[in-house]
C-alpha cells in the first residue's frame, strides 16, 4: 500500500544510476533502509541486525539486490521494529523476538508459491494471479525492467486488477515512457483475448 509506494520511491532515488538494484558494499542497501524507516519514524536497526537481515533475502551470496528485494527487506524491517516495539535500536537482535527470517518466511507464506525448480509458475486463470504473479509477469515475459514489477507489487495489482487496466490507468501509475504503457496494453490484451477463448472452449466442451 502507501508504505510501499513511500519505499519504491526512495529506491528510485537510491538508484540515481538506474542500474535496476542496490548493493550492500556501496552502502546502497542500507541507507535504502535506513531513509525508509526514518521516513516514518521509526529507528534504524544496528549493522549486525541489517547485514543478518541482508543475508536471509540475499542467501549469502552478497549479490546486489533489485527493487523488489529491497521492497520486501524494507518491509519485514520494518513489521519487525513494530513488533519489536520502540526499543534502542541497539537492542534490536536477530535471534530475538520476531526476527526477519520469520518475516521472510511470512511473506513467501502469503505471496503465490508458483515456484517450479529455479522457475516460475504463472496460474493458467489470470484472474488469481498476485501482485507477485503481476510482477513476474511484467518482468519476464514481457521483458519490461524491474521497477515496473516493483510498481505492481507496491499498487497491489492483481490479475483481475490487471485486465481492466487502461492507458490511462498506466499513465496514473507513472508507468513511462509510452512504449512501456504500450507494452503492457499489448499483453494485458492478449492476457484477456487468451482468457476469453478458455473460456469459450470450456463452454463447448462435450464435458462442460
Amino acid at each position: 500500500g502507501a508504505f510501499a509506494r513511500a519505499a519504491l520511491q526512495t529506491y528510485k532515488s537510491m538508484d540515481f544510476e538506474l542500474e535496476g538494484f542496490l548493493s550492500w558494499g556501496s552502502g546502497g542497501i542500507r541507507n535504502f533502509v535506513t531513509a525508509v524507516l526514518t521516513e516514518h519514524g521509526l529507528p534504524t536497526p544496528s549493522d549486525s541486525y541489517l547485514v543478518k537481515a541482508y543475508q536471509t533475502f540475499d542467501g549469502n551470496r552478497q549479490a546486489p539486490l533489485d527493487a523488489l528485494d529491497c521492497l520486501c527487506l524494507a518491509d519485514a524491517l520494518l513489521r519487525s521494529v513494530l513488533l519489536q516495539g520502540p526499543r534502542s535500536p541497539r537492542r534490536h537482535d536477530f535471534g530475538h523476538g520476531a526476527t526477519v527470517g520469520e518475516f521472510c518466511h511470512e511473506r513467501h507464506a502469503v505471496q503465490p508459491a508458483h515456484h517450479a525448480g529455479d522457475g516460475w509458475q504463472l496460474p493458467g486463470d489470470v484472474a488469481k494471479w498476485f501482485p507477485q504473479d503481476v510482477a513476474h509477469w511484467a518482468t519476464q515475459v514481457l521483458g519490461l525492467p524491474v521497477e515496473v514489477g516493483a510498481l505492481m507489487v507496491a499498487e497491489e495489482i492483481q490479475g483481475s486488477v490487471l485486465l481492466t487496466l487502461s492507458e490511462v490507468d498506466l499513465e496514473h501509475l507513472g508507468i513511462a515512457p509510452f512504449g512501456r504503457r504500450r507494452q503492457l496494453l499489448i499483453g494485458i490484451k492478449t492476457l484477456g483475448e487468451g482468457r476469453a477463448i478458455r473460456r469459450v472452449v470450456a463452454a463447448t466442451s462435450p464435458m462442460a
